[in-house]
């Protein structure tokens, strides 16, 4: 009896460790689900059509703080990193549509994301007559054009370059712009290095004719250049001349603004520019703590406020002369200056120490 019924007794065993096996491989599967979830998608217009080179940023939740960025593909296809963790905010936006900010806590294998053109909206009874900027690779760099487009009606060249598909605006603290995914770049306009990152606010979208996005910068540039934006401005038709002035006003808990004039005179392949900006700033901002900590002697209780405000004034200067005898052909030479008066600037750090729910002491820098 014993012997006849071993067989069977294997057979039984097999059959549990094999489900054991099973049930163990559908836990992992679900496990690794969320891992892998929300990691890749693809972007559409309303019509269903794949959106190309569409800006995806993954943003913490909690302080809106960039955690990886990519761009679509043709198809409209984009795909973080797997070693990224689970995603729960995202903002897509791509020039010619609303910004998309997408948030759930649902995991999803594959997120279909659909964004809505700005071509609909129209400003009063005026219609915007303008074409969408095209995107295109060439020779490893995304080139997108400005002149003619939607693009070039934004305002300044910083302005501008926040829309570029594949940059964004920099969340350091000194600002700026940045490459998605590849940090802050070089930049060069019309081949000549950018020192100085007001010349941004100096240029006019409107003189821009397209900007380059480089990547994978080659042997040409040094090893710790992580990305290149080439800046290339339209030729200056007509003569004459010519002036222009702008006015940028901003309002925070305090005004600031910055105000610019421009000169310029042409005749036939030579033109002189000279300009000149005042910028102020006046930001304000605070925070605060509190911490509590249980001990022998009781409950202590330390709260810690920090406000800041200051005040910045600024001009700066360009004079600069240009020969153009062709589309491919230019040289010239360019003088700048920056001038930074006194600035203003007050910190006050409080800390109110309690024991015990009682004043205990009160600190004040």
């Amino acid at each position: 009896m014993e012997v006849g019924n071993a067989p069977r007794i294997e057979t039984r065993l097999k059959r549990k460790k094999m489900k054991q096996t099973t049930l163990s491989l559908i836990a992992l599967s679900l496990m690794a689900l969320p891992a892998s979830a929300q990691k890749r998608g693809q972007v559409v217009d309303a019509k269903g059509q794949p959106v190309a080179y569409a800006n995806v940023v993954a943003l913490n939740p909690q302080d809106s703080a960039v955690v990886a960025a990519t761009l679509t593909h043709d198809d409209g296809q984009w795909k973080f990193a797997d070693s990224l963790k689970t995603i729960q905010l995202l903002r897509v936006s791509a020039v010619g549509y609303e910004p998309l900010y997408y948030k759930s806590t649902v995991p999803m294998e594959r997120l279909m994301l659909t964004l809505k053109s700005l071509d609909a909206h129209q400003l009063g009874e005026a219609n915007v007559v303008a074409k969408r900027p095209v995107s295109k690779l060439e020779n490893g760099a995304l080139v997108t054009s400005v002149e003619n487009t939607v693009l070039s009606k934004v305002g300044t060249a910083e302005d501008l370059l926040q829309q570029v598909p594949g940059l964004m605006k920099s969340t350091d603290k000194d600002g700026g712009i940045e490459v998605v995914g590849r940090g802050k770049p070089l930049i060069y306009i019309n081949g000549r290095l950018m020192r100085d990152e007001s010349e941004l606010k100096q240029l006019r979208s409107n003189e821009i004719k397209n900007v380059e996005v480089i990547n994978t910068p080659g042997a040409q540039y040094d090893a710790s250049v992580n990305a290149v934006v080439r800046i290339r401005t339209t030729r200056r038709k007509g003569e004459g001349i010519g002036v222009n002035f702008s006015n940028d006003y901003y309002q925070g808990q305090f005004a600031s603004e910055d105000a610019r004039l421009k000169l310029s005179m042409r005749k036939n392949a030579f033109d002189f520019n000279v300009q000149g900006g005042y910028d102020y700033n006046h930001g304000y901002w605070n925070s605060g703590s509190d911490q509590t900590v249980q001990t022998p002697e009781g409950l202590w209780s330390m709260p810690f406020y920090d406000k800041n405000s200051w005040k910045m004034h600024r001009a700066d200067g360009v004079a600069e002369f240009n020969f153009t005898p062709s589309e491919k052909h230019s040289t010239g030479v360019r003088y700048s200056l920056k001038k930074t008066f006194p600035n203003d600037a007050d910190a006050t750090v409080q800390s109110h120490i309690r024991k015990n729910c009682e004043d205990f002491d009160k600190l004040t820098n």
